[in-house]
């Protein structure tokens, strides 16, 4: 399978604002939708989303904006508020002098957008206030473009990997154990402070 439809990929960055919450990764990768279509099998659907993500030139910034069910039960009102997520960020873009892809529209030195954004409108998306829309769609570019900086602290030298452990038993780090402690003449169970105690027999108390 593709590269861009590795699901253990963690995240650069993960935030959430009083409208949508958003999720960055340095790399390509595809949207939560379409993972969720190719891991039903090797059917229509999945094969069609699969062969156009392998095409797809990887450039610029991929970027989604969607809203979850949780926001309507009916299709139309998700769509209408994904398309007003979908044009605040067109709008901040523009006015960074980004393309709608994340490339330069203007040659002014400046970095090109690289990576895969996707925002998920939250129920607060349906706040009639336009301005509150596009300012955060404005806080997460900026953000964005802070992030394409090498140098930048949350920006990693290495795509992230899953790693495990396949040395012999024997050689691994053994885990932190604490023993028991037997305290003599106890002959009732207390509990004192987090101190669990038993009493075992009547000839002690063991302490953890």
């Amino acid at each position: 399978m593709s590269g861009v439809f590795r699901t253990a990929r963690k995240p650069t960055k993960i935030s959430k604002n009083s409208i949508f919450r958003w999720t960055y990764w340095r790399e390509y990768t595809a949207s939560e939708p379409c993972f969720k279509a190719t891991l039903q099998g090797n059917g229509v659907q999945a094969l069609k989303v699969r062969f156009i993500y392998e095409k797809r030139e990887q450039k610029g910034l991929w970027w989604w904006a969607t809203c979850a069910t949780g926001l309507s039960s009916k299709r139309f009102i998700r769509h209408h508020f994904a398309k007003r997520l979908r044009k605040g960020f067109e709008v901040a873009l523009e006015k960074k002098g980004y393309a709608k892809n994340g490339t330069r529209s203007i040659q002014d030195g400046k970095p090109e957008l690289t990576g895969s954004l996707q925002m998920i409108g939250t129920a607060k998306i349906t706040d009639p206030r336009w301005s509150n829309v596009q300012q955060e769609c404005d806080n997460v570019l900026d953000m964005i473009i802070k992030l394409q900086n090498t140098d930048h602290p949350m920006r990693r030298a290495e795509p992230w990997k899953k790693t495990f452990d396949f040395s012999p038993q024997e050689n691994r780090q053994p885990h932190a154990y604490t023993p028991r402690k037997f305290t003599p003449g106890g002959s009732k169970a207390s509990h004192k402070g987090t101190a669990r105690q038993h009493v075992v027999e009547g000839k002690g108390t063991f302490k953890r």
